[in-house]
């Protein structure tokens, strides 16, 4: 005696229980006159309804997010295949499951009061539940989920339909990004604590030092010759003074781009780098084209200027450093090379150290490219490109310094 082949499953039933309610276009046909006419006019107005059905079926197999729906009393009668993987369950173990199972016991009361909310003020629209929600997968683990809910009706029964999205990028993401806007503030905090410290302890010392020996020179009885002579070291400590403002100056804010521009303000920190720790700096400047607007000018000078600083506290065994702007038709190029010790760039990445996460954003937030290349005992190459719009190379010939 063979078996009978097992039934199939009606169209539009996505799963036990539920079946999907589908309206498709109305026929064009004429009414049909004779029997054999007639069959052949219900096999031709069925076709769209069962080809509406599989484009319905394809779309919730294949949406990223995971569907469930459940009952009044929390029974899930259907789910997709994404909630198989996001919780991973088969979905004929999530079939009949509760609901609440797929939620940490923690949260589970709390759920309860919203699902019976829920079903007893159910919305005619689709509503996200703005809460920190967490999911449980089979294996005991959590991850933050986001959830909107929408409902269906099956027969006399109302259904809660859930969308759900794992969002554990986002939530890593969110937390990476508070840790570094933290370290961030501590960091301008810090810089602003050290120019605190250098006005009072550095310059308005000397400003007074100055002072006290100018009146010093009333009351000594010194001869002519002595007092010209005391009066020009004075006037070389208030020269030096005036440097040293100045620089401190140019580390806020460079006014240099905004007189000169980038070409000249490169060249003057490499003499500045060079004056201040005697590691030979190397400037060249080749087809840089003229008027780079100032926001992509002050991106490439932050870059150079921090990885001058990085080469002074991390390489300063550096016999030289390159610095070389430049020009092409795409955009300009800013390149900064030494012969230090060099690091382990995934290393200093998984640090979340800023001065390279700085550099980073500033060459992104400007369309740009970054590309650091580093090894230990074999020096570090930095480059960034940036893209200029009618970048035509309008500018002086090779220059070097």
């Amino acid at each position: 005696m063979s078996k009978r082949p097992p039934a199939k499953s009606p169209k539009g039933v996505l799963s036990k229980g539920v079946r999907v309610k589908v309206h498709p276009a109305k026929p064009t046909l004429a009414a049909p006159t004779a029997d054999t006419d007639k069959l052949k006019w219900l096999q031709q107005t069925a076709e769209p309804a069962e080809e509406s059905e599989s484009i319905a079926q394809a779309l919730l197999e294949n949406v990223a997010q995971a569907i469930l729906a459940c009952n009044k009393e929390g029974r899930i009668v259907m789910a997709n295949a994404s909630a198989e993987k996001m919780f991973g369950y088969p979905r004929e173990a999530l079939i009949g499951q509760n609901l609440e199972s797929l939620i940490p016991e923690r949260l589970r009361a709390a759920h309860l009061q919203l699902r019976a909310t829920w079903f007893a003020q159910s919305q005619d629209r689709p509503v996200k539940i703005d809460l920190d929600l967490v999911g449980l997968r089979k294996d005991g683990s959590e991850f933050p989920i986001e959830v909107e809910l929408s409902f269906v009706h099956a027969g006399k029964e109302t259904l809660a339909v859930s969308f759900i999205s794992d969002i554990t990028e986002r939530k890593t993401s969110q937390a990476q990004l508070k840790r570094l806007t933290h370290a961030l503030l501590l960091s301008q905090e810090e810089d602003n604590r050290e120019i605190a410290r250098e006005l009072h302890d550095v310059f308005s010392q000397e400003v007074l030092a100055i002072g006290m020996q100018i009146l010093s020179l009333k009351r000594d009885g010194q001869s002519e010759a002595d007092r010209e002579a005391r009066l020009a070291e004075l006037a070389q400590k208030a020269v030096d003074l005036s440097k040293q403002l100045h620089e401190a100056s140019r580390n806020l804010h460079p006014a240099i781009l905004e007189d000169l521009g980038l070409e000249p303000a490169l060249r003057q920190e490499c003499k500045s780098f060079q004056s201040a720790y005697g590691i030979p700096a190397h400037f060249t400047a080749k087809n840089v084209p003229a008027g780079i607007a100032l926001n992509q000018a002050l991106c490439l000078y932050r870059v150079a200027q921090e990885c001058l600083r990085n080469i002074h506290k991390h390489a300063p065994e550096t016999d030289k450093v390159w610095v070389s702007l430049t020009g092409s038709p795409g955009g300009v190029t800013l390149v900064v090379k030494d012969r230090g010790n060099g690091f382990e760039l995934d290393k200093a990445l998984r640090k979340g150290g800023l001065g390279l996460i700085s550099m980073e954003e500033r060459v992104h937030a400007e369309n740009g490219r970054l590309m650091i290349e580093s090894k230990p005992s074999k020096g570090t190459v930095v480059t960034a490109f940036i893209p200029l719009e009618n970048s035509g190379l309008e500018s002086s010939p090779q220059a070097e310094g």
